[in-house]
C-alpha cells in the first residue's frame, strides 16, 4: 500500500458512519467465525468498507450515499471480481435492526458454521454505537 493510500485509509477509519463503527464492533478480534476483518481496505484503487483477506470477501455497508453513485459503484464492483473477490452487501438498516443476521450470512457464504465470540477484555463494544 502506497503512503497516500495509507493516508486515505486512516481519513476513511476516522470519519466512519454509526453503522460502520457498530458493524466493526461486532468484526473485529475474530468475534465472527474466527475471520480477520481489516476496515477501509486499499484494492487497487479503491477501497473496501471491511475484507476478510484469508477468504477474498468484501462486506460493503450500503446507505443512502450509494443511490446517488450507481455508475461507479457497479465500476468499482467489475473490478474487484475480476481481481477474485466475492462482495456482500449490507445495508445500513441492516446492521442496526438484524447485526447478528449479518454474521450468518458470512459463514453462509464461506460455507462455515456460524460462531460469535466476544473479544475479551469488555465485550464485543456492539453497546457502545447503539
Amino acid at each position: 500500500m502506497s503512503s497516500k493510500q495509507v493516508t486515505r485509509s486512516r481519513e476513511l477509519r476516522k470519519d466512519e458512519t454509526r453503522t460502520e463503527k457498530l458493524l466493526w464492533a461486532a468484526l473485529r478480534a475474530r468475534q465472527i467465525c474466527g475471520l480477520k476483518f481489516r476496515r477501509q481496505y486499499a484494492i487497487g484503487p479503491f477501497f473496501a468498507d471491511f475484507v476478510c483477506i484469508e477468504h477474498k470477501l468484501i462486506l460493503e455497508v450500503d446507505g443512502g450515499y450509494h443511490d446517488l453513485v450507481v455508475e461507479k459503484d457497479s465500476t468499482r464492483e467489475k473490478y474487484l471480481l475480476n481481481q477474485g473477490w466475492s462482495v456482500l452487501h449490507v445495508t445500513t438498516s441492516e446492521i442496526e435492526e438484524n447485526l447478528e443476521g449479518i454474521g450468518y450470512i458470512i459463514a453462509e457464504q464461506l460455507g462455515l458454521d456460524f460462531s460469535f465470540k466476544r473479544r475479551s477484555g469488555g465485550g464485543s463494544g456492539e453497546k457502545t454505537y447503539r
